[in-house]
């Protein structure tokens, strides 16, 4: 599964939300997920330059960590 996903600043979770249900809705009969763009979000594990992590970068990474998701992409 590829996803191209942009979130809007100020959207606050709904788009996230949406993410999270299609995902979700698609089930399992996939062999890998990639997922890119642009998040607009903050979450220190995620940006080393991050001053704080977000509710929207907290909510984001704890999605990751559930779905076994990973961040490769480190610039």
């Amino acid at each position: 599964m590829l996803v191209n996903y942009y979130r809007p600043p100020g959207d606050g979770f709904r788009a996230l939300r949406n993410l999270a249900a299609e995902y979700d809705a698609i089930g399992t009969d996939r062999v890998a997920t990639i997922i890119i763009g642009d998040f607009n979000l903050h979450h220190r594990k995620w940006l080393r330059f991050s001053n704080r992590n977000s509710p929207e970068g907290t909510y984001m990474h704890q999605f990751c960590q559930g779905q076994g998701l990973l961040q490769h992409v480190s610039q």
